[in-house]
């Protein structure tokens, strides 16, 4: 009888063993269940936000093209239909530059000025210029302004816009057969400015101290 109990009890033992080791590997296969889970989420929402991030960069650099292209076309938003708006568009051309330009609608009607007399940086000549009438405002226009020889092999300045165009005779000072002619606006940026007073396209004069210092520049503006 002892030794029927003892065996007995050995049974036992083995049959507590082999369950507690079940019990262990299903805990064990759960556990990996749970790991493997969480590193799948782990990974798609690591993925998400690297796309996330790439996807916001190529559109950040999108949008800077973009912006450069509408600059390059002349093309931008009334910011505020109060005031003037200008921007100066690059061309390939030398010595040609175009301008887009809107007016705020008033009763006064716009007049755009070509000046070589008298133009110092930082003013607009007070007399001896040319001026035309434009428009009253409230669209937006080009302006073209550029250096060509006439029939006569003569330089002029050409200031084309929607209701003509002004010229105005110049003498560049050339450099290698190209005339050596600059503008200081910055391409793209678009300028903001009250529209009573001088609307200032180009304003350019020699330097001092170089070929054609102290001799006729260049003024166009509107008022």
């Amino acid at each position: 009888m002892p030794l029927m109990r003892t065996e007995s009890l050995t049974g036992r033992v083995e049959l507590g063993e082999n369950a507690s080791a079940k019990r262990r590997w299903q805990f064990s296969l759960r556990a990996i269940f749970i790991f493997v889970a969480f590193l799948i989420v782990a990974i798609s929402h690591m993925k998400a936000t690297l796309d996330l991030r790439a996807a916001r960069r190529v559109m950040e650099q999108q949008a800077g093209e973009i912006g450069q292209l509408r600059g390059e076309l002349g093309i931008f938003d009334i910011e505020d239909p109060a005031k003037a708006h200008t921007l100066f568009i690059r061309l390939k051309q030398p010595d040609a530059y175009r301008y887009r330009v809107y007016l705020p609608p008033r009763k006064r009607e716009y007049e755009i000025c070509v000046g070589t007399q008298g133009v110092s940086i930082g003013s607009v000549p007070d007399d001896m210029y040319q001026f035309q009438p434009l428009n009253g405002g409230g669209r937006s226009f080009f302006v073209d302004v550029f250096l060509a020889k006439d029939a006569n092999g003569q330089y002029q300045w050409h200031v084309r816009h929607p209701r003509g165009e002004i010229f105005e005779p110049f003498t560049p000072f050339a450099v290698g057969g190209q005339s050596h002619i600059a503008a200081g606006n910055s391409p793209g940026t678009l300028v903001l400015s009250d529209p009573n007073q001088p609307i200032v396209l180009v304003l350019w004069v020699p330097s001092e101290g170089v070929a054609g210092a102290g001799t006729q520049g260049l003024a166009v503006w509107i008022r």
